[in-house]
């Protein structure tokens, strides 16, 4: 009997992890999936004529749509939920307590950790404007940041109170500043 009780215990533990986490996946599934769709499609039609019908890094051709495509960007959104779930749940309690500065500050986060990748070599973001598609993806990862915390912490009641530390806000703080270090020379190879 004290075993059933003490699982039943771990498994109450667990949960709210497990649905913050959901919380994220959504919100990436939503944010970073459909958001990249439309951020796409904006870039697709301000792109000039000659570029239409070009490959892109991934395969894909400008100006194209498919319904496959737009799947496989809520789906690969979903994944990034994942990893930016489990990033959340590790550093929220070092994130500020007020919630639009926490997704925000989040979202920032999620820019540091996947803008790099985003951004590749560059190549894809010489279709269009690069300072409108910077500033249409910058929108998608903050978006994701709101949301996804909102959702974690809704979907995720019982998660143990944020109890921030100077030693946590110096934590987040240095990779806050090393990730924009790491950002910014990929950004700034956009506008050459």
């Amino acid at each position: 009997m004290g075993e059933r009780h003490a699982a039943a215990e771990t498994g109450g533990e667990l949960r709210p992890w497990l649905m913050g986490a959901i919380g994220c996946v959504l919100a990436g599934a939503v944010t970073l999936g459909t958001g990249s769709r439309i951020a796409m499609r904006i870039a697709g039609m301000l792109t000039p004529p000659e570029f239409i019908g070009t490959p892109t890094v991934g395969g894909n051709i400008v100006g194209r749509v498919t319904i496959g495509g737009s799947i496989g960007l809520v789906w690969i959104g979903a994944l990034g939920g994942i990893v930016g779930g489990m990033i959340y749940l590790l550093v929220r309690r070092w994130l500020p307590k007020q919630p639009v500065l926490r997704g925000l500050w989040f979202g920032l986060l999620a820019i540091l950790v996947f803008g790099r990748f985003l951004i590749g070599d560059g190549t894809d973001f010489r279709f269009a404007d690069a300072g409108l598609q910077v500033g249409m993806y910058a929108i998608v990862f903050l978006s994701f940041g709101l949301l996804g915390s909102w959702w974690a912490e809704r979907l995720g009641r019982g998660l143990p109170d944020q109890r921030p530390t100077t030693a946590g806000y110096a934590v987040v703080g240095a990779v806050t500043v090393v990730g924009l270090a790491s950002v910014v020379e990929p950004v700034m190879r956009l506008f050459r």
